[in-house]
């Protein structure tokens, strides 16, 4: 769907328009749940955070002013926020980090199918061993990675989202690419080793 099209049915959805919000969910649901599930790491979550987003596009949409950046953006933007401070208000519940499950031996990868996996990240098909090493990383360089080689972004609509210097945006992703990388080899090793 075109960035006008997103951006006439938030202002429709800003009066109020509930076929436009049908339509708006239809076209959406399936890349805006991804990015969740992606980001907060488990369907049961994802489908809760996944629901605050739509429920608060529907409040929010009044405020959309398209003068003021995409439609994209601004959905983005508050999908992330919302997942974000989901997985903080989970980490003060639990007064912890959030465990993360790094999953077995057995599924601990060969190098070639790092660098496969990599490749993948590129062509924005991200599989569940990606998943986990993406798990690992620092929110920001998580979302970062996400938007920009899964959803797409281009580091100016990031930043917008993020509301941080494009500058900022590429350091995250450079140090998110360069971790993820150092996971990979890392499981890698951790195979090898528990092979011998």
């Amino acid at each position: 769907m075109s960035e006008t099209t997103y951006q006439t049915l938030l202002l429709e959805i800003g009066k109020g328009n509930k076929k436009s919000f049908e339509i708006f969910y239809i076209s959406i649901s399936g890349r805006l749940f991804g990015f969740i599930l992606r980001y907060v790491g488990s369907s049961v979550k994802a489908e809760e955070v996944f629901q605050d987003v739509m429920f608060r596009i529907w409040v929010k949409a009044p405020l959309f002013d398209p003068e003021k950046g995409k439609a994209i953006t601004w959905i983005f933007r508050l999908a992330g926020n919302v997942a974000k401070n989901w997985l903080d208000s989970q980490k003060l519940a639990k007064n912890s980090e959030i465990p993360v499950d790094v999953g077995t031996s057995s599924e601990i990868f060969e190098k070639r199918e790092a660098e496969l996996e990599l490749r993948n990240l590129n062509d924005g098909v991200i599989s569940e061993k990606l998943e986990r090493c993406l798990s690992m990383l620092p929110e920001d360089q998580r979302m970062s990675l996400l938007l920009r080689h899964v959803e797409g972004l281009s580091i100016e609509e990031i930043s917008e989202i993020l509301e941080c210097p494009e500058g900022t945006v590429k350091s995250r992703i450079f140090n998110g690419l360069k971790k993820l990388r150092l996971e990979v080899e890392s499981r890698k090793q951790n195979e090898n080793s528990a092979g011998m």
